[in-house]
């Protein structure tokens, strides 16, 4: 496999770049301009508004959807690209609606119809509608087969009762993809089916849930007698696990991209070179050295089966199986980098944001902090470590998944 960008796409990195520091908001690198975002939500509105236009203008919103539904049409590779440098350049997130944009919107373009695209999709374009997702259930988490949220179909509309749990932004969120039982007879997966419901809608409440670094950005949802019209519904009735396999197979694709774990690797080797052991730095210290090494091996092999699974998917191939080795690499290579920043700060790990001896504001403890929440989203471990036996390498399923 050439590794090396082929002249089609150095030009279009060269590209990127130029554009990047041309259109990158000076304040976004300022000190304090994010803090004063998260604080100030008419500020971040108007900020987040004016990035999602110019990146619209651009043409680089769903950059890799097909052309007839409003994207750019770009290969695999190109989208590839055009994520690498905006992380490396720590440019703000590729677009308004993350959630409509990395999973939702790409579902719907597989199997929403032509009124439902035209209908959601420049919502999640031009930023005016913001996704969740409505998967995981307080009994129904890793086994989400076994969800009990349901369904039942009154003429034109369904009427939704049930709940679900660790549902991302659910609080700022005005749709939400959700997975409801509409046939509990079936074998679990035969009955579900998917939905795309307003959070407007009467009966439903949401409510945030406080993590242990204190931020909210999950929530729980309650569906009481909720309405939803049957034409909202996405794809066939009793068909949505097909639907939610995609679904997540784009998430577990987009999750903590390497070049987010290699700057991780760069703050921590700067960080030990403020911070002493025994009166010495401790990016001197031969066992601290070995753990960023080991750690730093561990993250170059994960780049290059990245490399190997975009290759695939440039060439067409199916990728769906391979998603799961790279999310569990994802998660085992940044778990090992966060603990060694909680290593290196020692006693000042107890610290967070706000406090007067904090180091790096903080951020180690809370990344550390929030990785319950990135274990299990898109699939915990297990899961995925049972989707690589069954479907990768060959083994015996799990029957009991089936009952």
């Amino acid at each position: 496999m050439d590794l090396k960008d082929s002249p089609a796409e150095a030009a279009f990195r060269q590209e990127v770049r130029d554009w990047i520091k041309e259109n990158l908001p000076q304040e976004w690198q300022e000190k304090g301009f994010r803090k004063m975002l998260a604080t100030d939500p008419f500020g971040a509105v108007g900020f987040f508004t004016e990035w999602n236009k110019r990146l619209l203008q651009k043409g680089w919103l769903g950059f890799g959807w097909p052309k007839e539904v409003g994207g750019g049409g770009a290969s695999p590779v190109m989208q590839a690209i055009l994520n690498e440098e905006m992380t490396r350049h720590n440019a703000p997130p590729l677009g308004v609606s993350l959630m409509g944009l990395g999973w939702v919107g790409p579902s719907i373009v597989l199997y929403g119809n032509e009124e439902q695209k035209k209908r959601f999709l420049p919502g999640i374009f031009n930023g005016t509608d913001q996704w969740c997702q409505g998967f995981s259930e307080p009994g129904a988490g890793s086994d989400l087969a076994s969800l009990k949220c349901r369904a039942v179909r009154q003429g034109d509309h369904y009427l939704v009762n049930g709940q679900k749990t660790w549902t991302s932004i659910a609080n700022l969120a005005n749709w939400i993809m959700l997975l409801v039982r509409t046939d509990p007879s079936a074998p679990k997966r035969n009955g579900i089916t998917c939905l795309m419901v307003d959070m407007t809608s009467p009966g439903i409440t949401a409510r945030t849930i406080k993590q242990m670094n204190r931020h909210e950005e999950y929530s729980e949802v309650f569906f009481e007698d909720v309405n939803v019209p049957v034409e909202n519904r996405l794809g066939e009735e009793n068909k949505g696990w097909q639907v939610a396999k995609a679904t997540l197979v784009f998430e577990r694709s987009g999750i903590s991209e390497t070049i987010e774990l290699d700057r991780g690797v760069e703050a921590l080797k700067k960080a030990s070179k403020k911070l002493k052991k025994n009166g010495k730095p401790l990016n001197e210290d031969p066992v601290f050295r070995q753990k960023v090494a080991q750690t730093n091996m561990e993250l170059r092999a994960l780049k290059l089966l990245g490399l190997r699974i975009l290759s695939k998917q440039n060439r067409g191939k199916d990728v769906r199986n391979d998603s799961s080795v790279t999310k569990l690499g994802r998660l085992n290579v940044g778990y090992k980098l966060d603990c060694l920043g909680m290593d290196l700060l020692g006693t000042y790990s107890q610290l967070l944001r706000g406090s007067d001896s904090v180091i790096d504001q903080g951020k180690w403890t809370n990344r550390f902090l929030a990785w319950p929440g990135y274990v299990i989203g898109g699939g915990t471990p297990h899961i995925q470590k049972n989707i690589i036996a069954e479907r990768i390498l060959g083994l015996s399923p799990d029957d009991r998944d089936e009952k």
